[in-house]
């Protein structure tokens, strides 16, 4: 909400590669920060991680689809919008997919022997989910706390495994954007017959008019 609809005067200042590349920098340290927290941890810096996280893709998405739309003849504005959503919810389903499946295999890991004495089912249960042990928990009396505090640990193990995994993708978007996402184009430049420059052609008609 704040800084999102900034970032289009960013990349007009700075240009997108560069917008790009220290937004996902920051999408990095805000993941990296997730690698410290505990279940003892201030909720400030719980909210400090969700916060640079939420600025660093503020200023990621507006500068790849300033550079998809610029990169595009006037003719496949349409088709180049349509393709670049469509990958970015694939990404983010698959991203969902790969860290829930990494977050679901480390807690099972490191759960250990708290399930043991526990009916096959109800055991099945707490493995499957920390909510699922919490359920468990619930009616397994005097040895109940015992599970949850197993499973606390577990799934605060499993997500710092999950963060290790976001950071080491979110530096690797960094240097693609570094590399391939293009720089600040001139002042004096003409427009580009793209999308992009049609937009920018429709709207001095606009102001014109």
């Amino acid at each position: 909400m704040i800084f999102a609809p900034r970032s289009a005067a960013m990349v007009k200042r700075f240009g997108p590669k560069i917008v790009a590349t220290t937004g996902l920098i920051l999408v990095s340290i805000g993941l990296t920060i997730w690698l410290f927290i505990s279940q003892d941890t201030p909720i400030w810096l719980v909210g400090a991680a969700f916060f640079m996280m939420g600025v660093g893709m503020a200023n990621v998405m507006p500068p790849a689809t300033e550079a998809i739309m610029a990169a595009l003849p006037r003719e496949k504005a349409g088709v180049g919008s349509a393709v670049s959503n469509t990958i970015r919810q694939l990404g983010g389903a698959l991203g969902v997919a790969v860290l829930g499946a990494i977050l679901a295999s480390a807690y099972r890991d490191h759960l250990g022997t708290a399930t043991d004495g526990l009916p096959p089912a109800a055991a099945d249960a707490a493995r499957e989910s920390i909510s699922g042990a919490y359920g468990v928990a619930s009616h397994a009396g005097a040895a109940g706390q015992g599970l949850i505090s197993a499973a606390n640990d577990s799934f605060i193990t499993a997500m710092h495994y999950a963060s290790v995994g976001s950071t080491i993708f979110a530096l690797l978007g960094a240097l693609v954007a570094a590399i391939w996402v293009p720089g600040k184009r001139p002042a004096t430049a003409p427009a580009p017959n793209s999308a992009e420059g049609l937009a920018e052609e429709q709207g001095v008609e606009l102001v014109e008019a």
